[in-house]
């Protein structure tokens, strides 16, 4: 029996205006947990089989190990608060998601999907953005372990030519470490200070915000904001202190994220 299938609720904010709640979908990938099995596994999500020589690990850990022949796998290791962990295969779309102590202790059944051929993998590494600088007691900080490459990530992906009247939509597979005003009230984080939300932007125009942590966060694009057979650049801009915004001593959000994947729909 499945006692229990992790799903994270999402929240958007966008600059369309719309506000969108949903699931993690099959589409992207799935966890449960498995009383009676007694092992973690990593398994083809539509076929179940098993997937040897995946990649498991707690990038912030620094804790990486692979499969075995009947994907089982054990990463002997423990955490204190919500981080990330990711699951890579060759063939499937990089999957990630936030695990928190009890999720780690419990067997895991971890489906992956495979690619497609309308999804376009921007980046696949665990980032970290902000100026290294911040409170214990800010979301998840005791789980940051890599320096902050800055407050700002961009990176060029390329976009062929997409059939008529489909959309794109961006997903962000984990993000942790917000402390936006919508954060604080959903009590994910324990600070008094509250920053901006993180920004993302394609081609230098903004098509979205994030104000929560979480899994699978999805921003809708419009299509004249993609350029089609060329390269196409996205940033992401992670938030400021609202009170020293714009002052000589900003004080940036420090956050983390992995797997960015634009899909064709």
């Amino acid at each position: 029996m499945v006692k229990y299938v992790f799903c994270t609720t999402i929240i958007l904010f966008l600059l369309l205006g719309n506000i969108s709640c949903s699931f993690s979908k099959a589409l992207t990938g799935s966890v449960t947990e498995e009383d009676y099995l007694g092992v973690n596994k990593v398994v083809d999500y539509l076929t179940g089989n098993p997937i040897s020589n995946a990649k498991v690990s707690i990038p912030s850990e620094g804790v990486s190990v692979r499969t075995d022949h009947k994907g089982a796998f054990n990463l002997n290791t423990s955490i204190s608060s919500p981080t990330i962990m990711s699951v890579k295969a060759q063939g499937y779309k990089p999957f990630s998601f936030t695990v928190t102590k009890d999720k780690v202790l419990k067997p895991m059944i971890i489906g992956m999907v495979q690619k497609a051929h309308n999804e376009i993998i921007i980046d696949q590494e665990l980032r970290h953005l902000g100026d290294n600088s911040y409170s214990v007691r800010s979301a998840n900080a005791s789980d940051f372990s890599i320096e902050s490459s800055g407050y700002r990530f961009f990176k060029r992906f390329f976009v062929g030519k997409a059939p008529q009247n489909r959309i794109f939509v961006l997903k962000i597979g984990s993000i942790i470490g917000l402390d936006t005003r919508l954060a604080k009230r959903l009590r994910q984080n324990r600070i008094n200070s509250v920053s901006t939300p993180t920004e993302i932007f394609i081609n230098s125009r903004k098509v979205g915000e994030i104000n929560i942590n979480g899994d699978n966060q999805e921003i809708n694009i419009s299509s004249e904001y993609i350029k089609q057979n060329s390269y196409n650049y996205i940033t992401i801009e992670t938030g400021q202190n609202e009170e020293l915004k714009g002052k000589i001593e900003t004080d940036y959000d420090d956050i983390e994220f992995m797997n960015l994947i634009l899909e064709i729909r």
